[in-house]
Formats: C-alpha cells, sequence, structure tokens
C-alpha cells in the first residue's frame, strides 16, 4: 500500500496529537524535507513530542522512523524526471557529453544539492572501476567543506555508528551498470535505515536505480571494448560530479553573501 494512503487510512482514528504529525507529513511542500529530517527535528516542526510522531508511524504499520522515513521518500522521490523509460547508448565521445548535459536535470540537480548541504556526512561509495570516480568524488566533496568519505573496495560494509538518527546522511552510489552486487546490497542497507542515496549510474532502470532516491543517468557508448565503455561510464559520471560539486558551491556562498 502506498505511504501516504495509508496515512489516511488511519488518520480518523488518530488522536488530536498523532494527527497534527500526519497533517505536518501530508503538508509538507519541501521537496528535499524528508531526506533529512531527525525524529526529534520533525517533532519539533510538527509541534508535538516524540511519542507522537512514532504514534503516527506505529498506526500506519511501521515499527520503526528508519523505515518509515525511507518508505516516505521512495514514494516522494523514485520517480525523478531523470529517470527515462528507455536507456539511451551514445556511438561517440560527443554523444556521450551530449546526453550528460541533455539529462541532466536542473531541478533535480539543485535538490540534491540542497540535500548534500543539510548533510552532516556524505558517503561516496563505487566498487572495482567506479571507486576511483566514487573517492574523486569525495574529494571533490571535502573542498566544498563537506564532510565526505569513501568506502575501499572489498570493504564496503553498513555503519550503523556513522548514521545516527541524530545525524543526516547522504549516501552517493556508484556504478556504471547499476547491477554491482556489493553496491546494490549495501545501497539497500542505507536506504532501508532512512538514508538518502543517489545513484549514478548507466542504466535507469537497474536495480540500483530502482531503490534510490535520486537517480543520475551516466551513459557510455554502445560499440567498443569493455574497457572503453567502463572508461566511458565514469567520465559520465564524474562530470555530474562536477556538476553537483558546482550545485553545492553556488548554494554555500550564496548563504554567506545573506549572512
Amino acid at each position: 500500500m502506498d505511504i501516504l494512503n495509508a496515512i489516511q487510512i488511519a488518520y480518523p482514528n488518530m488522536t488530536k496529537a498523532v494527527k497534527k504529525v500526519a497533517d505536518f507529513v501530508l503538508g509538507e511542500e519541501d521537496g528535499h524535507y524528508f531526506l533529512h529530517v531527525t525524529l526529534n527535528q520533525l517533532a519539533c516542526d510538527a509541534g508535538v513530542g516524540q511519542a507522537s510522531v512514532m504514534r503516527m508511524i506505529n498506526a500506519c504499520g511501521y515499527s520503526s522512523y528508519r523505515t518509515f522515513m525511507a518508505d516516505l521518500s521512495q514514494v516522494l522521490y523514485q520517480g525523478s524526471a531523470s529517470r527515462k523509460e528507455t536507456d539511451t547508448l551514445a556511438d561517440d565521445w560527443g554523444e556521450i557529453l551530449q546526453l550528460c548535459q541533455s539529462g541532466l536535470d536542473k531541478e533535480m540537480l539543485r535538490l540534491c544539492a540542497e540535500t548534500l548541504c543539510h548533510a552532516d556526512f556524505v558517503i561516496c561509495q563505487g566498487y572495482g572501476n567506479s571507486s576511483h570516480i566514487a573517492s574523486l568524488a569525495a574529494s571533490h566533496l571535502r573542498r566544498t567543506g563537506l564532510v565526505a568519505a569513501q568506502n575501499i573496495p572489498g570493504e564496503i560494509s553498513y555503519s550503523a555508528e556513522v548514521f545516527s538518527p541524530q545525524r543526516r546522511a547522504v549516501v552517493l552510489s556508484f556504478s556504471i551498470t547499476g547491477e554491482t552486487a556489493e553496491i546494490i546490497r549495501i545501497s539497500k542497507e542505507y536506504a532501508e535505515n532512512g538514508v538518502c542515496v543517489i545513484a549514478l549510474t548507466g542504466r535507469t532502470e537497474s536495480s540500483l536505480a530502482k531503490l534510490s532516491n535520486f537517480t543520475f543517468f551516466t551513459p557510455t557508448r554502445v560499440a567498443g571494448r569493455k574497457y572503453g565503455r567502463w572508461l566511458d561510464g565514469m567520465v559520465s559520471q564524474l562530470f555530474v560530479v562536477e556538476a553537483l560539486a558546482g550545485e553545492v558551491k553556488k548554494i554555500k556562498y550564496a548563504k554567506e553573501a545573506e549572512a
């Protein structure tokens, strides 16, 4: 059942305080709010105690705040505008860059950058060839002032200590095929625990794309050796990372200017 429908079905039997939480969730218009809000912050913003938030979540059939927020963000953001009905592959370098530029949704880029700026911790993860781009992405984001880390290939694991309910986290997952077993496994675990997952992949209908909150399309060539296609995908991923880092800088500079 759609989580929004679950809230509406349970609504008549909720107490006044619990209804305040439901009304707040259903009426929230901030596009990235649910991707980073903590239990305490949601309770404060709704004007109730944390117990009322948990009662609303329980009324919808959930026992975990993390799981509830993960499902809510999936419903709100999984059908992002960047996702295409079919994947498009390029024939040469010029077409790859053209596809990158034309397929980059500006509004989603801004929303993801806002989410990164609100995060207490950002982790970039890739496996095999994509680990190199994950490392570069972490370096780019560190230079913008964000705290970024990168998992080492072969040691990719979920860290419950790092992502506590009081800390807002974002994960950037890099996979050219979108079917890398290690990346899918760990990305799914983060998503199920309420962490925002941003995928950079050459297949927008891949397993990774389907479990992520946002998906950026990073095209590769049809022809050529496997190594060449992988290299194309890495360049596409780096293009998106540069765009994200640039948007983050714009947001940070704008906030500094206002201050």
